[in-house]
């Protein structure tokens, strides 16, 4: 009875160490990171003072656009395209696996002053960082 007592005894201090040291995963996991940021586009231009999102890697990122013209917006880098209608809106969803800082660049089908009909320019950055 004593042995057996012992055994028990020692067997349950083994796994609290182990536990403890995180050779055994508990029952529990952690739920990923997720962000969901809204972007307003006015006259080709972000409404938002920060021109930079700042993202920890591996967040679930949605961002939800909405914009006053007809335009499509392109993340470079993880090579996205979201195409936002008048007055509507689009969403972009990723998972930001890569670290570094994205441009998110606008395009445009309205013809410029030299008839030119397709502009790229860059709207903002969406910086990831290391978790």
């Amino acid at each position: 009875m004593k042995k057996n007592f012992l055994l028990i005894t020692v067997c349950i201090t083994a796994c609290l160490l182990l536990l403890n040291q995180g050779f055994i995963k508990a029952g529990t996991t952690p739920s990923p990171l997720e962000k969901t940021i809204n972007i307003q586009i006015r006259s080709g231009e972000v409404s938002e003072t920060s021109k930079v999102i700042k993202i920890l890697e591996g967040t679930d990122l949605t961002l939800i656009l909405k914009s006053d013209q007809t335009v499509a917006l392109h993340l470079h880098g993880y090579d996205i395209v979201a195409k936002v209608p008048k007055f509507g809106k689009a969403l972009m969803k990723l998972n930001t696996f890569a670290t570094g800082r994205f441009p998110i660049k606008i395009h445009s089908s309205a013809k410029d002053h030299q008839g030119n009909s397709h502009h790229e320019r860059t709207l903002l950055y969406l910086e990831v960082h290391p978790n």
